[in-house]
């Protein structure tokens, strides 16, 4: 049984719930800090949110960078696609490689589009990659195992991506080259991801 890993999860949670910025970044949400300390018998029995995502460093543990330098300074396994957008990325962000792992390092582009159209309230877009052993054959098991309210299978230039969709707002992930590519935005509506998909080719 394929599930969503646990950023997966804590990105879908954002998309269903975030309009705002946190402390947070994509690969280090947990719960929320605790409050005062309570007895037991007054604690809460309710899970705690997850906490707001960064979307202007949208990595924990990543250390600034820029397209031409990503791959060096976290010692990437691959190289970064870079889409043709109409606006440039606004900043670059790699996985810290003193601290995280070769094979867990990402590299994040941030995009500010003006708003308009397609992105009617922020134009925040967040691109995140990394080396993957997901296939594509994978989108259609997530789909199944977690409902197609929220997941379905897109074509994206001949090719299957997955769309996740809540409360207005899109993700789409997509694997190219073994390099899973995953794109969204605190207010990114379904439609604009898909084409912000679908210029990366």
């Amino acid at each position: 049984m394929i599930r969503l890993g646990l950023g997966s999860y804590v990105l879908l949670a954002a998309l269903m719930t975030a309009t705002g910025c946190g402390s947070g970044g994509v690969a280090g949400v947990g719960a929320a800090p605790a409050g005062p300390a309570a007895p037991p018998s007054e604690l809460p029995v309710r899970p705690r949110p997850p906490r707001q995502v960064d979307w202007d460093h949208p990595l924990a543990a990543s250390v600034p960078s820029s397209r031409s330098q990503a791959r060096a300074h976290a010692q990437l396994s691959f190289d970064p696609i870079v889409p043709a957008w109409a606006v440039p990325e606004s900043a670059v962000y790699v996985s810290d490689r003193s601290r995280i792992p070769p094979e867990h390092r990402s590299v994040a582009f941030v995009y500010t589009f003006p708003t308009g159209p397609d992105f009617p309230t922020n134009g925040r877009v967040v691109m995140v990659q990394r080396r993957t052993d997901e296939t594509e054959a994978s989108f259609d098991e997530i789909v199944r195992t977690n409902g197609s309210d929220n997941f379905r299978v897109i074509d994206v230039k001949g090719k299957p991506a997955l769309l996740v969709e809540a409360n207005g707002i899109g993700r789409v992930r997509m694997i190219r080259n073994g390099v899973l590519v995953d794109i969204t935005g605190p207010a990114t509506p379904p439609a604009s991801v898909v084409k912000l998909a679908e210029g990366l080719g």
